[in-house]
């Protein structure tokens, strides 16, 4: 296999999951998606907080998430047990991984991208639409088919232990966290891939006498 091969392939997977981490973390931090389903899905009716009361409190669990690393888990509206504290503390550990994943994939992105138009090997941007094309379709089916299995999969494969199993009595902030929320957050996702893999194909296509 020739060396230029190699780095097509290098180039178009840092592509890829560039984009893919880049849908996550945009879609994490859009707030309205939240705000919307509020409404949505009649969230109010599930807690006895206020529509204002539940934005202070999904703001401060996204501020949590993003926030310092040695930040102490204090939702200003619910009580929370030292199970759901330590959930969440793993979520943020696994966005501040995520986060240095993005970075690590940005560099090699742009790198790949400098690559891709000093040598005129568009097709790298081909095979990375192919190959978010085809991580589209293959988690949309699963999430399509039975959502809720396969968030109790995702969970039960992430985390070592059962505490994202929230109880309400205990931690009531699961009663404005539907699931319904999260298969729109899932949807999301797939939607900025898909936006940004098309770019991609677009520029291919305008570019595909690059080998």
């Amino acid at each position: 296999m020739k060396l230029s091969t190699y780095f097509k392939i290098i180039f178009s997977i840092s592509i890829s999951i560039f984009i893919l981490l880049f849908s996550i973390k945009t879609t994490l931090n859009f707030k309205y998606l939240y705000y919307f389903d509020i409404n949505h899905l009649n969230i109010e009716n599930s807690t006895s907080l206020s529509k204002k009361e539940i934005q202070i409190t999904y703001d401060y669990l996204i501020d949590y998430i993003n926030g310092p690393k040695n930040q102490t888990f204090n939702i200003p509206t619910l009580n929370s047990s030292n199970e759901g504290k330590i959930h969440f503390l793993e979520v943020k550990n696994l966005f501040r991984k995520l986060n240095s994943t993005f970075l690590i994939f940005s560099i090699m992105s742009i790198l790949g991208i400098l690559y891709t138009y000093k040598y005129k090997l568009f097709s790298i941007f081909n095979w990375a639409f192919n190959l978010l094309l085809f991580v589209c379709l293959f988690t949309w089916i699963p999430f399509y088919v039975n959502f809720n299995k396969s968030f109790n999969f995702f969970h039960e494969t992430v985390f070592k232990n059962n505490y994202w199993l929230f109880d309400p009595n205990k931690d009531p902030v699961i009663n404005i966290l539907p699931e319904k929320y999260f298969f729109h957050c899932a949807i999301l996702i797939i939607l900025i891939t898909l936006i940004g893999s098309l770019l991609l194909k677009i520029i291919y296509i305008k570019n595909k006498n690059g080998k």
